[in-house]
């Protein structure tokens, strides 16, 4: 009887475990910063060096939204300083 009741909690633990597991996926599906972007990301779209996404991050270029996150900067600002960084490419005459 011993044996089996030991089943039975260990069985409850996992299915509890896997429970928050699953709440865990569920909340980063849905959290507010989902849709935000990594540095290396950001450093992707800016086509930059990581010290010098650092540097605009530190001089308040790029606002970071969420500090301690992984995802941290917002899509729009990133292009918005994409196209601020954008050199004129007109030939003058």
């Amino acid at each position: 009887m011993v044996g089996v009741l030991q089943v039975e909690e260990l069985l409850k633990q996992k299915i509890q475990d896997l429970e928050k597991r699953l709440r865990k996926i569920e909340a980063g599906k849905s959290a507010p910063n989902a849709d935000c972007l990594t540095k290396k990301e950001a450093m992707e779209w800016l086509g930059c060096s990581k010290e010098t996404l650092n540097r605009y991050i530190d001089s308040g270029q790029l606002p970071i939204l969420w500090p301690n996150a992984k995802k941290c900067l917002h899509p729009e600002d990133v292009k918005a300083y994409m196209r601020g960084m954008r050199p004129n490419r007109r030939r003058r005459k």
